[in-house]
């Protein structure tokens, strides 16, 4: 029985030795996080990078897009802008001032050419 103590207490002393002096290595014991803990941090810098790439993909597409609305405003403006000289240049107020500018006169008898085709004999 004694032998058996002895046998039991002089494990319990190295034990107690091992975990001392594995305590002394900067008070930091991780045990079993070594190659899982690796592999979190691996994936975890991998979404950041992802999360960050689709962020800058958006904001580079909201920045297009503002860019397109901005060219649509500038043409719906033109379009405006030509609809309105248009409606100015049809009315018949301009058409009479253009027959005058240019000295033109009214047709009042229309004539007609009429070409006759020469029947072939074939």
């Amino acid at each position: 029985m004694a032998r058996r103590y002895r046998q039991q207490n002089k494990r319990f002393v190295q034990n107690k030795k091992y975990i001392t002096e594995k305590n002394k290595n900067n008070g930091l014991v991780m045990q079993g996080f070594g190659s899982s803990g690796m592999l979190l941090l691996f994936c975890g810098i991998i979404v950041v990078g992802f999360y960050t790439y689709i962020a800058n993909v958006n904001a580079v597409r909201g920045i297009e897009v503002h860019e397109l609305e901005k060219k649509i405003a500038q043409t719906e403006n033109e379009h405006k802008k030509l609809s309105i000289l248009i409606a100015e240049l049809s009315t018949v107020k301009n058409a009479e001032e253009i027959i005058e500018k240019n000295n033109l006169k009214q047709i009042a008898d229309i004539k007609y050419i009429e070409i006759k085709e020469k029947k072939s004999s074939e």
